[in-house]
């Protein structure tokens, strides 16, 4: 029988935007080709258009905390580190759960959860009926979480365990580290964080060595022909506090980097304000490029150009994710990412590649 996803892939559609057509939502402005280009794939796989309807009238009748219950796991209060994506993720995600005739029971960090008795655990457990995981969990909590909750997906994370919509690290880094070599840059410096941090767990500049953002900046610099200088890498473990200071580092080197990628638009704004400390000016000085595109890109200063990662799509592909039948393989659904333009990048010009050997392949921090 034919499902909400086998009827966006034929029509070239989120499955988001499926949903909202063949549950006839008016707020939800879309061309009247498109949607008949949607109605018409579920017409030719034979998908019954009044399923997701039924499906919701019968949500409609019962109370919300018997019938579709989520608990959430994201991580809100991580120390120095504040950034509107992911409250902006979990009110998307909520916002279409509610409209899917959902609940979200409980939000919960990491840190919040661990600290509960197994039987507080366990009674958390019972009160849902699906859990969505926002952030990376230590492997003995995820295991505990799927041998006591019936459903599990994740947003914004990668596993194989579970139905997951999510982005590519990798690609959104090459985006950026791209746009600074196409408009000149050689000199790329690079700071981020962690992808798997766990709290506690010691964090060293060769721990970036198994982290997609970094490996998608690294990437582009030897497709390119750049030499890589592990002086030039900074592990803030996510603190914009340490984040500006080893900007400042980067920039007392004797040959300092032209541009910067950040793994965040967060950290991006923390390397404009220490920039701005050493009296310089974006772009005229130095480059800086973020990961992100939240609202504080745009009112930075200067507005900084990032990697858009659709946060509202995000949330509410995982939202939809819930209603769609089980499946005993897990999948992994990517967002599709775009460069937002602004004003923190000079284009310089005339310059030179260098090149390099495969046999110099510099894989590795000295």
């Amino acid at each position: 029988m034919a499902t909400i996803r086998d009827v966006a892939k034929l029509s070239g559609v989120s499955i988001a935007t499926v949903s909202r057509v063949l549950n006839s939502d008016e707020t939800f402005h879309l061309s009247d080709k498109t949607k008949e280009r949607i109605i018409n794939a579920a017409k030719e796989l034979n998908y019954d258009l009044s399923k997701t309807k039924r499906h919701i009238a019968a949500l409609s009748k019962k109370e919300t905390s018997q019938i579709l219950r989520v608990g959430c796991i994201l991580n809100l209060s991580r120390p120095k580190y504040t950034d509107s994506f992911y409250p902006n993720l979990l009110s998307s995600f909520k916002s279409e759960l509610n409209r899917l005739g959902g609940k979200v029971v409980f939000t919960q960090n990491s840190k919040e959860l661990e600290s509960c008795s197994p039987e507080e655990r366990s009674l958390l457990y019972h009160s849902i009926d699906y859990i969505v995981i926002m952030e990376y969990l230590k492997p003995k909590l995820i295991e505990e979480i799927l041998s006591k909750v019936p459903h599990v997906i994740g947003i914004d994370i990668e596993s194989s365990y579970f139905d997951v919509i999510t982005h590519d690290r990798i690609e959104a880094n090459m985006i950026a580290t791209e746009y600074l070599i196409k408009n000149g840059h050689e000199r790329i410096g690079f700071i981020g964080g962690n992808e798997y941090y766990i709290p506690g767990e010691p964090v060293t500049q060769k721990n970036l060595m198994s982290n997609k953002r970094f490996l998608g900046y690294f990437y582009s610099l030897y497709y390119n022909g750049i030499t890589f200088d592990p002086l030039y890498v900074k592990n803030c473990r996510w603190n914009v506090d340490i984040c500006r200071q080893q900007m400042k580092e980067l920039l007392e080197l004797p040959t300092p980097p032209t541009a910067i990628v950040a793994a965040s638009d967060t950290i991006a704004i923390a390397c404009i304000s220490a920039c701005g400390e050493y009296g310089l000016s974006i772009p005229e000085d130095i480059s800086i490029i973020g990961i992100g595109d939240t609202l504080e890109s745009q009112y930075s200063n200067p507005p900084l150009t990032t990697v858009h990662i659709p946060q509202d799509q995000l949330g509410i592909v995982g939202a939809n994710m819930i209603l769609q039948s089980k499946s005993n393989l897990p999948k992994t659904i990517l967002l599709p990412l775009t460069l937002t333009e602004r004003k923190s990048i000079s284009n310089k010009n005339g310059h030179t590649l260098q090149t390099i050997k495969n046999s110099e392949f510099p894989f590795a921090f000295k």
